[in-house]
């Protein structure tokens, strides 16, 4: 079976993951390939989908499923409450359970002025992670023209014997 997944954020990476992990315990082939004009692994906005890095760390202990363990690094803080802040004025956001976590990370490499430069994103991170179990070919994709050039691949062992 083959599948193309848009998009190689958290979403498409946790899809490939599950999708990977489940075909295999049916028994069944599987070759992936995400599309993703972004490279995460650059700092600021050039890397990140401006998006906000917060996990609810419930979903960090669900990653045991995926045999995943993050690195210490990735995760930046555990935090209580944020704001959102929007053209609108700012939200404060609290869990509704006051036991809960929210985990905060960067989606790209960090910041463009940063001084650190040991970050880097929970998004690449995830993508690594699912090209790592393949069999798998990532395409990035300009965002302007479509156009499609290799980001980081394994291949499959045997295309034939895909559907």
């Amino acid at each position: 079976m083959r599948v193309g997944i848009i998009g190689g954020g958290p979403a498409g990476s946790f899809f490939a993951l599950y999708a990977l992990k489940y075909t295999r315990l049916a028994g069944r082939d599987l070759s992936l390939t995400i599309y993703e004009y972004k490279d995460f692994a650059q700092r600021g906005p050039v890397g990140c989908n401006m998006c906000a890095g917060l996990i609810p760390a419930h979903v960090v202990r669900q990653l045991d499923e995926l045999d995943l363990v993050l690195p210490a690094g990735l995760l930046l803080g555990r935090i209580g409450h944020y704001a959102l802040h929007t053209s609108a004025g700012a939200i404060d956001a609290r869990p509704p359970d006051a036991s809960a976590e929210v985990i905060s990370v960067y989606r790209s490499a960090g910041p463009c002025a940063g001084p650190r430069a040991d970050l880097f994103s929970f998004d690449q991170f995830l993508l690594d992670q699912a090209v790592a179990r393949g069999p798998f070919y990532a395409a990035h994709a300009s965002r302007e023209s479509g156009a499609t050039g290799r980001l980081r691949s394994r291949a499959p062992t045997d295309m034939s014997a895909t559907t």
